[in-house]
């Protein structure tokens, strides 16, 4: 494609950090494919020529672009370059639409994001409506085909989007009664499951601050106390982990050490049944 032909072309800036550089390709495979070629999405990763230098190649798209989408998940939205190619685009007063996936709601945008027409990738009628504003802004003989099928492109761009771990401690004996019930349940978090004799080795190095967004803890003995959940308390504040802790039983009651459970510095939930424990993963 010749600069010529570029240049006739709506042109879409998808921001996006690296780690997620495959579902930006995606949606511009989708953006490419369904508006026939009378777009021209630029990904900020991999859309410079060869040997042009980085930050002024940036800056050129930017000054080019009609719409920038805004690929926002929980890691992606502390990314500074983000933050800097939004107020670019918002500047020049031109349309900035955040898109939220891997568990980052409409509500969790930043103050500044959360003022634009945001939408949430697993909503098939909003990447609808960001399609029918995308095509607002080309010449009036193009039409978007009716055949588009929405929800295929959901599902496809959410196959890609980044997944969220909660570490759920249970007894060996129960993992496997809870695992059918709770896996896929949430579709941007994935539970890993784990006994309790294995919590110092899930825990030793303190890599599981980074790697687990929750810790869901099943109380075998609501109306006893555990030596095992007070201890999992102790490792958390020491580790200084503000993972929030969900702490879980198959009773009625809340768990005698849950008290214990409230000293720590992290936000603390206690669920009863399956039904709560499913609130408290997905709040």
């Amino acid at each position: 494609m010749n600069q010529e032909q570029i240049h006739k072309q709506l042109h879409i800036f998808i921001s996006h950090i690296t780690e997620e550089e495959d579902l930006a390709r995606k949606l511009k495979e989708c953006l490419e494919t369904d508006f026939s070629g009378l777009v021209y999405p630029f990904l900020s990763s991999k859309g410079l020529e060869l040997g042009k230098e980085w930050f002024a190649g940036i800056l050129d798209n930017l000054r080019k672009t009609d719409v920038l989408l805004l690929m926002c998940s929980p890691k992606s939205i502390e990314a500074p370059w983000l933050h800097f190619e939004a107020g670019a685009i918002f500047l020049q007063d031109k349309p900035v639409v955040p898109i939220c996936y891997g568990g980052l709601m409409l509500k969790d945008l930043p103050h500044q994001f959360g003022r634009m027409q945001a939408i949430n990738l697993d909503k098939p009628e909003l990447i609808k409506d960001l399609y029918n504003e995308v095509a607002k802004k080309l010449p009036p003989f193009f039409k978007l085909p009716q055949s588009i099928d929405y929800q295929a492109i959901s599902r496809e761009l959410l196959a890609l989007a980044p997944t969220q771990k909660i570490l759920f401690i249970a007894d060996p004996n129960l993992i496997d009664s809870y695992r059918p019930s709770l896996t896929g349940i949430i579709p941007h978090l994935k539970l890993e499951f784990t006994d309790y004799t294995a919590i110092d080795n899930k825990m030793a190095d303190g890599a599981y601050k980074n790697k687990y967004v929750k810790i869901v803890y099943h109380h075998p003995h609501p109306d006893s106390s555990d030596p095992l959940f007070v201890q999992l308390i102790g490792r958390l504040k020491n580790d200084q982990a503000s993972l929030p802790l969900i702490t879980f039983t198959d009773g009625n009651n809340n768990c005698v050490d849950f008290a214990t459970a409230n000293s720590y510095t992290g936000k603390v939930l206690f669920a009863n049944m399956i039904t709560t424990l499913v609130k408290g993963i997905n709040d």
